[in-house]
């Protein structure tokens, strides 16, 4: 008989994933799926952040992000280069709202099992006050776009014979809206 795996049996796994800290201090970026390089250099860069509760994290969560890289990957000239769930805040007043250890538990749990390019940013639950969601869409262009200088694209120009790197600002998208890197 089949058992789902524990926390634990997960991160002995797979000792690269380190579950997001509890504390400010402790914070790391999770970028252990986060593409460095573009697979067809004709599209641009895009990340896809979904801020929420996720109290709990959800099935059709999951299809969702899913679906909109399906949609993107078929109709625009965007490539994802990787995607995130940003839970809120326990500062958010929710009726019945979980603790947000648990909820970027749940969420790390559910896409390091299910995705191979999903992850669970925890910085905004990390803050002392409820985060407006520009705000986490700018904490994300920090990261990837600023910090982590884009992503890398190989270009052969005319007149050269070997191909150089350049690093080309991401797209980050969260909803509907687009935020320009």
């Amino acid at each position: 008989m089949y058992t789902s795996p524990s926390a634990t049996e997960r991160e002995d796994d797979d000792p690269t994933i380190k579950s997001q800290p509890t504390k400010l201090e402790e914070y790391f970026f999770p970028a252990h799926r986060l593409k460095s390089r573009l697979d067809d250099e004709t599209k641009e860069p895009l990340a896809i952040i979904a801020c929420g509760s996720f109290s709990p994290i959800t099935y059709l969560h999951l299809r969702i992000f899913e679906m909109a890289k399906d949609y993107i990957s078929e109709h625009t000239q965007f490539e994802i280069i990787g995607g995130y769930y940003s839970p809120v805040s326990d500062r958010y007043t929710k009726d019945g709202l979980a603790p947000s250890y648990h909820r970027v538990r749940m969420c790390e749990l559910a896409v390091e099992r299910t995705s191979q390019w999903l992850m669970v940013d925890a910085w905004e639950t990390l803050q002392n006050e409820y985060t407006q969601t520009a705000i986490v869409m700018d904490h994300f262009n920090e990261e990837i776009n600023n910090k982590r200088g884009g992503i890398m694209t190989t270009d052969v120009p005319e007149g050269q014979n070997h191909a150089f790197s350049r690093w080309r600002s991401n797209r980050i998208v969260q909803g509907s809206k687009a935020l320009v890197g």
